[in-house]
């Protein structure tokens, strides 16, 4: 259950918006909510335990992101204890962007089925501020 403290608005550091337009001009989503998504499963696979993000520029609502509320009951259930859900998504958004530029900037592009399904992909650790 989200508390008052968490979020109804949530977004993207200025390094990670810069990567999202990357992702968007290589046409592998339909949009950048849904590019969005999938940094935030890579994020999840990877490891990252949510943290607080600083600096996010609002990008997204609640409502138009998780319009049915989905997502953060997934985050609540795999993260028990979690009352921000919404805070999390915001971390593991960008923690996922920050991995897949990594990916990016190291091999020009990104390989999304290899990417989800080799626990071997290489997508080390990303901080994000």
């Amino acid at each position: 259950m989200a508390s008052d403290r968490d979020k109804t608005q949530f977004g993207l550091t200025k390094e990670n918006n810069a990567i999202i337009l990357a992702i968007e001009e290589m046409s592998l989503f339909p949009n950048q909510a849904e590019a969005a998504k999938f940094a935030m499963a890579i994020s999840i696979r990877s490891g990252a335990k949510p943290l607080p993000v600083q600096l996010s520029e609002t990008k997204w609502n609640k409502g138009g992101f998780d319009p049915e509320g989905e997502i953060a009951e997934t985050i609540t259930a795999l993260f028990p204890g979690t009352t921000t859900p919404y805070r999390a998504i915001e971390f593991f958004v960008n923690d996922g962007l920050e991995r897949l530029g990594k990916v990016l900037a190291s091999t020009g592009g990104l390989d999304l089925l290899t990417l989800m399904s080799s626990p071997d992909a290489d997508l080390g650790t990303a901080e994000t501020s």
